[in-house]
Parts: structure tokens; C-alpha cells; sequence
């Protein structure tokens, strides 16, 4: 196994199999991501190789454990297990392992979220919280809700993002020039800039530059086409 995560690159590394690791792991496999699963409970092998993730068996929070994850070559971490101080401890050994790494951590309790970011974690989630949020919507907004958790299917409407690289067509053009609703049926929603931490409002004469990340609406199929001209 040491010797298959060895070869990997742009793979995630997620420490932490439970209920929410679980639909973690599942969602980054279905986008082509290779996933390497760090657990302590043996229990669990069969059925993290059975469903096709990489497997160290071990702590995560021990480095020796991590050095064996290739942090060097992840595209992420994720920090999964429902022990906070577990989490912070983890984030911050893969932080002065990889500085450049991004890093996502869960956190049962909200009061632990400034402790996981200044160990150096890029987003911290609340599970519970998205959990509520989310039956508040089906509630209130249903129509809202529906769209945010619909099936990934080829002709229902997804959102997706997409960074513009310096070799990208579509660099130094507006949004009317690059015409993407017309040529690939995808809706730009929002933009991204470098120098800019906020989505902006997208209009007719914004001029796409590289590095900036595009917010785009549109079919499985259509965003798979971008994707490729991309």
C-alpha cells in the first residue's frame, strides 16, 4: 500500500473515516480525486479498500503516520475526526509539514474554529450546523434547498468552479466576447479575482484574467465541456 500512495499525486488525504469522512471520501472519489484514508479502527479496512481508497492504518496525529501520506504531493487534507483537539493537533503537524497544502477541518464545537484556523486550516466546517441550516431551508425554501442537494445527474443544473490558467482562451476577454452561454450553454454567475477574497457580480464587460476563479452554472455534460476548453 506504502508503495501505491508513493506513486499518487493530487490525491486528498483524509484523516478520519466516520459518518462524516465517509460522505467525504464518496464525494471526492465520484470527481476522480484518489483518496488516501487515515484510521485507527482496523475494523473499518475492508471497507475502506472494498470502496477503492488508499488505507493507512495509524494516528493521525503521529508524524510518523503522515509522513507516509505523501502531504508533499496531496492536493488537500482533511481533518475528519470528531475529536477536536485531534483535529487541531493534526492540522497543525500538516501545516509545518506542507505549507502550501490546503487544509479542511471539522469541528464539533464552535469554539474550537479560531483554534483549528491558527493551527492553519484554510475552512473549518460544523457539521451540525450545515445539518440545521439545511432542514431550516427545506423548511423555508424548499425549491432552494432541492436545487442545493439534487442528484448528480447529466441534465440537471450543477454549480461548479473553474480556475482560469495563463493558457486559457479566455483570458483578456469580457464575458460578452467569451460568450459561454452561447458556445457551451453554462451561466457565469460569479468572479473570483486574485486580489480579491469576495465573489463579485459578473457583468457583460468583465474582462477575465488568469488566476481568477470562475463561479459557473450548468449541465453535468456542459461543465465537462468547459472543463476541456478550459
Amino acid at each position: 500500500m506504502d508503495k501505491a500512495i508513493a506513486a499518487l499525486s493530487g490525491h486528498c488525504v483524509l484523516c478520519g473515516f466516520g459518518l462524516v469522512g465517509r460522505v467525504v471520501a464518496a464525494e471526492l472519489a465520484a470527481d476522480g480525486v484518489d483518496v488516501v484514508v487515515v484510521e485507527t479502527d482496523d475494523k473499518k479496512a475492508e471497507e475502506i479498500e472494498s470502496a477503492g481508497y488508499f488505507l493507512v492504518l495509524g494516528d493521525a496525529t503521529s508524524d510518523s503516520v503522515m509522513m507516509r501520506v505523501g502531504l508533499d504531493r496531496a492536493k488537500a487534507l482533511v481533518a475528519s475526526m470528531s475529536n477536536d483537539p485531534a483535529n487541531v493537533y493534526v492540522v497543525l503537524s500538516a501545516r509545518a509539514m506542507t505549507p502550501d497544502l490546503y487544509i479542511v477541518s471539522r469541528a464539533s464545537d464552535n469554539r474550537h474554529i479560531s483554534k483549528l484556523k491558527t493551527a492553519g486550516a484554510n475552512r473549518v466546517i460544523l457539521p451540525h450546523m450545515i445539518g440545521g441550516q439545511s432542514i431550516a431551508q427545506a423548511i423555508q425554501r424548499p425549491l432552494v434547498e432541492s436545487f442545493m442537494h439534487r442528484s448528480n445527474t447529466n441534465d440537471e443544473v450543477l454549480l461548479d468552479e473553474f480556475l482560469v490558467s495563463d493558457t486559457s482562451p479566455l483570458v483578456g476577454k469580457s464575458l460578452a466576447e467569451a460568450a459561454l452561454t452561447r458556445s457551451h450553454d453554462v451561466i457565469i454567475l460569479a468572479i473570483k479575482s486574485q486580489d480579491s477574497p469576495i465573489l463579485q457580480k459578473t457583468r457583460a464587460d468583465t474582462v477575465v484574467q488568469a488566476g481568477d476563479v470562475l463561479l459557473v452554472a450548468g449541465s453535468k455534460i456542459h461543465l465537462q465541456g468547459l472543463n476541456e476548453m478550459m
